[in-house]
């Protein structure tokens, strides 16, 4: 299928095609109950569970329920924890710890459905939950902000450029990593699925289109907006955030400089992304290894942590669970991740660069 790239009037970058699972993806967000169908996992909706929908089960069976079906689901990718749970708006109000990152999800009270996150009614439409101003963003003895992207999308090389000086300067004082918005299919089956669903809004689509610009790997498909390639650099960018986190924003500042303006040519960015993982001090067979042996997992577990935030837009910065809403400069990604400490370190109070350069904004468009 022919990919056609547009940019709204607000400079927001999205793309038509097959790849409009992106505008499905972003409506799975509007209500919880939409949710059901991604989930924080495959299948996170509780199926044939015996009883009666009024008999209402203890936090004590809730919590086993909930903890048991989700690590069933990640089948080892990662393990949940609850955390709490308490009785809310006639739910289960849990917060569950999945691979390291919290997330705030329900649970009807007779146990059969389990919903990822909720919408607050109250609140003003349009409003965002977690603006990412100073008081919005929880606080903590190390930060976690976590970049989502995808690897080929202008304004997310932007945000990475922007947020290099930032993790230079805090280094391991706070926890900065990069992830991928991208769709994953396990299997013929999915994929099969969702052509289906995309057929229901455009009868002309087909499932040899969706898989001609998708990433074939393994028994998997891939579906990332700017194509296969992005796919396929999204991989090796998360082997290398596995085995060189010391020398990893070292490879991006190179690969965002070098190889991202030349990402159509396959056989140049092939040759480029090499050379970059070189002078970065990677090696990149052992990228292509880790691509084919371990790639797929990594890449779910972002993919999960998108879907729990309900993010679909690259860039979007989420900082210990809050969502970022102020400018794209690296004074302002450093103001409000030094905002998130309980005690920030001394680096806090550094300049980056000149004032100028710290306090340059880019443009605030993006993809997806």
């Amino acid at each position: 299928m022919k990919q056609r790239e547009k940019h709204r009037k607000n400079g927001s970058h999205i793309e038509s095609g097959n790849l409009s699972r992106t505008q499905k993806r972003r409506n799975y967000f509007v209500l919880p109950a939409a949710m059901l169908v991604i989930g924080i996992i495959t299948g996170y909706f509780l199926s044939g569970v015996s009883g009666n929908s009024s008999a209402a089960i203890t936090r004590e069976q809730a919590s086993e329920k909930a903890v048991a079906y989700i690590n069933s689901a990640l089948q080892g990718e990662a393990v949940a924890k609850m955390v709490s749970i308490n009785e809310s708006s006639g739910m289960y109000s849990m917060d569950i710890d999945v691979g390291g990152t919290k997330y705030n999800s329900f649970m009807t009270r007779d146990g059969k459905m389990l919903f990822p996150s909720g919408i607050n009614l109250e609140q003003t439409v349009g409003q965002p939950a977690n603006s990412g101003s100073a008081n919005a963003i929880p606080k903590s003895d190390k930060p976690k902000a976590e970049l989502f992207v995808m690897s080929f999308c202008p304004y997310g090389v932007q945000a990475e450029d922007i947020m290099k000086p930032v993790a230079d300067l805090l280094g391991s004082k706070t926890e900065i990593k990069v992830r991928f918005i991208s769709q994953v299919f396990n299997n013929e089956e999915e994929i099969n699925a969702y052509a289906d669903s995309l057929k229901r809004n455009n009868p002309s689509v087909t499932v040899e289109q969706i898989k001609a610009t998708s990433l074939k790997l393994n028994n998997a498909y891939i579906i990332s907006l700017h194509g296969a390639a992005e796919a396929k650099e999204d991989l090796r960018q998360l082997c290398m955030i596995k085995n060189y986190p010391d020398k990893y924003w070292n490879y991006l500042s190179s690969f965002n400089g070098n190889c991202y303006p030349i990402y159509k040519n396959d056989t140049a960015l092939d040759s480029c992304w090499k050379s970059s993982a070189s002078s970065a001090g990677i090696d990149s067979a052992k990228i292509d290894s880790c691509v084919n042996a371990d790639s797929l997992a990594l890449l779910k577990l972002d993919e999960q942590a998108a879907g729990a935030y309900g993010v679909s837009g690259s860039p979007t910065l989420i900082i210990n669970g809050a969502a970022y809403g102020g400018a794209r400069s690296s004074d302002g990604f450093k103001s409000a991740i030094c905002s998130a400490f309980n005690n920030p370190p001394a680096e806090c109070g550094q300049k980056i660069g000149t004032a100028s350069q710290a306090a340059s904004a880019a443009p605030s468009g993006g993809c997806g």
